[in-house]
């Protein structure tokens, strides 16, 4: 509550989440701004292109969030650490209140320090995710350059791809799995040299366990700047990367060596 913007499409919500951490703290937790951050939330705007909300009770009404998918990750007073892993859903039923009053009341108690994890917000739509998936010209990838590293773990993608889709799901073969993951994102970003065991061309391996492979769960890690965090999420399964013929991880412990370089596409001479 005290960095997240999702909301900012919201007007009420917008309205509530500016100000001092007083300030913000006194409109969340005022009762008679509840009924209009609730309405706004069960009728929310498009707030992400793409992200389709649920349908929930009466014709129409669209929830943005799971309750039941979504969980105090993160809270600070003793009183309340009974509560952390939970969901929203089942702490509003057991507390007999409105699933948006749960997350306020814990966000205002806890000074807008508390966090609140969503597990499957997007892409929950397996049958349709495994057409767009088969597509031959579907690119695969997820990333934001690292902007939203307190709120998303986009770089775990390779690792469910191919644990999930790949290997439980036999979407597609493993080396057509591969192809897509190295060569063709390469092509698409117009880097030629890469993507592919050839002779004279840099050796870029990652050598894995397919059986092993899994990705872990979400973590706090505090390594920016200043002591600052931001979540991460590590994997199962991976025995070696190789950076230009050098190993730089060996079973997750990272080596030192340091040789790769930045690419860019102006740099490749077309072919």
């Amino acid at each position: 509550m005290a960095t997240i913007g999702l909301f900012d499409q919201l007007p009420a919500w917008n309205e509530a989440t500016v100000g001092s951490l007083e300030e913000r703290k006194a409109k969340l937790g005022d009762p008679a701004r509840r009924p209009a951050l609730k309405a706004d939330m069960e009728r929310p705007p498009t707030v992400m292109p793409g992200v389709r909300g649920r349908e929930d009770g009466e014709a129409g009404q669209i929830s943005m969030f799971k309750w039941e998918a979504t969980f105090i990750d993160e809270v600070h007073l003793p009183k309340n650490q009974k509560l952390k892993g939970r969901s929203i859903a089942e702490v509003a039923k057991e507390q007999g209140k409105h699933p948006i009053d749960v997350m306020l009341d814990i966000s205002v108690e806890e000074d807008l320090k508390a966090e609140f994890a969503m597990a499957d917000f997007i892409n929950n739509d397996e049958e349709a995710l495994a057409q767009i998936i088969e597509h031959p010209l579907t690119l695969l990838g997820a990333s934001d350059g690292g902007a939203h590293t307190k709120f998303l773990t986009l770089g775990r993608y390779p690792t469910h791809f191919l644990a999930h889709w790949v290997r439980d799901k036999q979407v597609m073969t493993l080396e057509e799995a591969h192809w897509r993951l190295s060569t063709m994102v390469g092509w698409a970003i117009g880097i030629r040299d890469r993507g592919l065991i050839r002779e004279g061309m840099p050796a870029d391996i990652v050598v894995y366990d397919l059986e092993k492979l899994a990705v872990k769960p979400m973590e706090t890690v505090h390594d920016l700047p200043d002591g600052d965090w931001r979540r991460v999420q590590r994997a199962n399964g991976y025995r070696y990367t190789i950076v230009n013929g050098e190993v730089t991880f060996e079973d997750g412990v990272c080596s030192g060596a340091l040789p790769g370089k930045v690419l860019r596409s102006y740099d490749q001479v077309p072919g």
